[in-house]
């Protein structure tokens, strides 16, 4: 079911969607809702406007729309009769902050959570926020502020929607971004220690790091250092380390067995569930764990949607949490086709959510929002439409 589907989406195609449009391709009217996000964007000659006009042009015609709680417009469109296994859904994000304007192709399983019958309201009742920090790097906090790291320097979004750089004492020039922790906020690390970002006093954890080790921030404040299978953890008694085993389900029976699959990437998760975490292993499969105890923490394999699974050719690449503190995995298959998978604090399984869509810009929005560092070879064009999971800005 999902090999047709995936081939039936050829909007999602990066090289389709350059050869389809142009600065001169028609356009039709936006939505009034659409185009009233798009006047506060800052551009003064309407790019935006433009390339998404072009956009819905290739599109049929708008049934109907939703706001999203996340701040976006759903479109749900009439059916295409050249393409009939097109998505119906999309949402445009015109409105967020740090970002100019995206696009995001709601996946067709949606629909079949939903309810009767299918109108923009209840397919956008389906969705939790996005996640843009992992698509673009640009990372929300819980009070909103939106910061996005670039060869080593931390830029945070003024009031003004412009992109500014930080100042951070002695760590200027090689800072990473952890992103969105547990407890709300955004994490950046030097390779010795970890810093908060944002408008208030910044938290340090001095714990020096590890070479290859993975810090991460529980929904308390506290670190969390994954290194060589083990879960490091800062107490006011010292340190505590505890084993990670990674269970697959038992083949030809019930219930689990070790797999020498290694622990690579841990997400601790955000309160109610701030007592589990998702460990990723080296070939991109997922497990959750409880961390309550202090024995060896057993993380279980958990089981995808039907056809996203690592055996139908599916891995994921990242895992994060979105500005309502969503749970998104990002997988990718070996034909280039990205899927994200959505869980929120009330849902048992992850679903279907999105297939990453596309950011319209143009070059000199860097110089418009406060100057961010931006690779030259997303700039080759005037008019760049660019797959947000490589987006350079």
């Amino acid at each position: 079911m999902l090999s047709q589907t995936s081939l039936g989406i050829t909007r999602s195609n990066p090289q389709e969607m350059k050869q389809n449009i142009s600065c001169s391709a028609p356009e039709t009217p936006l939505p009034p809702n659409l185009a009233a996000g798009l006047r506060g964007s800052g551009l003064p000659d309407n790019e935006a406007s433009h390339s998404i006009s072009a956009w819905l042009a290739r599109r049929p015609e708008v049934q109907d729309e939703s706001g999203l709680a996340s701040g976006g417009l759903l479109l749900r469109y009439g059916p295409d009769r050249n393409e009939t296994m097109a998505p119906r859904n999309e949402a445009f994000f015109t409105q967020t902050s740090g970002l100019l304007a995206a696009v995001m192709t709601v996946h067709p399983q949606v629909e079949q959570r939903a309810r009767m019958p299918l109108t923009a309201g209840h397919i956008a009742s389906q969705l939790a926020a996005p996640p843009f920090g992992l698509l673009t790097g640009i990372w929300q906090a819980a009070d909103g502020n939106a910061f996005i790291e670039r060869n080593g320097h931390l830029h945070q979004v003024t009031e003004e929607g412009h992109w500014m750089p930080v100042p951070v004492g002695g760590h200027d020039a090689s800072l990473r971004m952890i992103g969105r922790q547990a407890d709300g906020n955004v994490y950046l690390h030097d390779g010795k220690r970890i810093l908060r970002a944002g408008n208030g006093p910044a938290a340090f954890h001095s714990t020096r790091l590890p070479a290859g080790a993975i810090a991460r921030i529980d929904a308390t404040g506290a670190l969390r250092i994954l290194h060589k299978g083990q879960l490091m953890t800062a107490t006011n008694h010292g340190q505590t380390v505890r084993d990670i085993s990674l269970l697959r389900p038992a083949k030809g029976g019930t219930g689990f067995e070790p797999t020498p699959a290694r622990p690579i990437d841990l997400l601790l998760l955000p309160h109610p569930n701030s007592a589990a975490a998702l460990v990723l292993d080296e070939k991109g499969r997922a497990y959750q764990a409880e961390l309550g105890g202090q024995e060896a923490i057993e993380a279980r394999r958990l089981t995808l949607p039907e056809g996203m699974g690592h055996e139908e050719g599916w891995v994921i690449t990242s895992m994060g949490l979105s500005s309502d503190n969503a749970v998104h995995l990002l997988l990718e298959n070996g034909e280039g086709h990205r899927v994200a998978l959505q869980k929120t604090s009330d849902q048992i399984e992850f679903q279907p959510a999105s297939q990453p869509g596309w950011l319209t810009i143009r070059c000199y929005l860097s110089k418009l929002r406060g100057y961010i560092p931006m690779p030259m070879r997303q700039c080759s064009r005037a008019h760049c439409l660019m797959d947000m999971h490589n987006l350079g800005i």
